[in-house]
């Protein structure tokens, strides 16, 4: 068995289904806002039209203060290259940084601004409530998005894995599961009793080499000479009581017959965000300690 540390990275410069999601997320707001801008000219053009100079005096004013007023701390940037901060000053490695600059370039940042505001015009002609999906569908996404975006390594020689900011022991793993989608492992970590916590990496998204390493690394670990933890009932307790109080809200927001009282949309919206964070906190719960 190699002794190498084997490394990995995955995240929007890498994987298409994540930079997809960005650029979604950046033309919905991007286009929102590009729409405000025109709505605001458009606005103030017809204030002109129609003489009313003292309005559109006002109009400009709040344009101003709202826009490129409140940039101005920001022109020396703008204007001076060396006080511009280079992407690799943004992201710690320079390989990285020039990775993320190649995959979202101004010209599709731009098109997926103009998309977006097309989208969201289309959606009001429809119905207004195609937009709040939209928009909350994306915003949902979005943190399920950032716990597949992972970077670590895997020591076989120190026996450790490392997920992000976090190093575990393997001998703490009791087993590794792992599905193989397009170049990326989702890897999920059984941890021994008692052995594992709230912050330990439980799924995770690798490359194949990773997942092999590590899988290596489980097969030479000896069981019955591994350590024995005792699981901490307190934070199980705590996440349990939690949990409960999220989905007693869910379901009694539930019980209120959604679609009575007012907008059907958005308190099914409530009960599924109340929903989710109980059944992620009674998972916590179970898997904690």
């Amino acid at each position: 068995m190699s002794s190498e540390p084997v490394e990995w990275r995955t995240d929007a410069a890498s994987s298409r289904g994540l930079r997809a999601l960005v650029y979604v997320v950046v033309g919905l707001f991007g286009g929102g806002m590009l729409l405000v801008f025109c709505g605001v000219a458009f606005f103030g053009v017809s204030l002109a039209l129609g003489g009313e100079y003292t309005y559109l005096a006002y109009v400009a004013l709040l344009a101003l203060i709202g826009g490129p007023l409140s940039l101005l701390y920001l022109l020396p940037m703008l204007t001076d290259r060396d006080q511009r901060p280079p992407l690799a000053a943004l992201i710690a490695d320079e390989a990285i940084a020039e990775r993320y600059a190649a995959a979202f370039t101004r010209r599709r940042l731009l098109g997926a601004v103009i998309g977006g505001a097309l989208v969201i015009l289309v959606a009001l002609s429809l119905n207004p409530r195609a937009l709040f999906v939209l928009v909350v569908g994306a915003l949902f996404l979005l943190p399920l998005a950032s716990g597949v975006v992972s970077w670590g390594q895997v020591n076989p020689e120190e026996r450790t894995l490392t997920h992000r900011y976090r190093t575990i022991s393997l001998p703490r793993v009791d087993r590794l599961r792992r599905v193989d989608v397009g170049g990326v492992s989702l890897c999920w970590l059984s941890y021994r009793p008692g052995a594992g916590d709230v912050t330990s990496p439980r799924l995770l998204a690798a490359s194949p080499e990773a997942a092999d390493a590590t899988e290596r690394v489980l097969a030479t670990v000896d069981t019955e000479t591994g350590e024995e933890y005792e699981p901490d009932r307190a934070v199980q307790l705590a996440l349990g009581f939690l949990a409960l109080c999220f989905l007693g809200l869910a379901g009694a927001v539930f019980l209120a017959e959604p679609g009575t009282g007012g907008d059907p949309v958005l308190e099914w919206y409530i009960v599924g965000g109340f929903g989710f964070f109980g059944a992620m906190l009674a998972l916590a719960a179970v898997f904690s300690g």
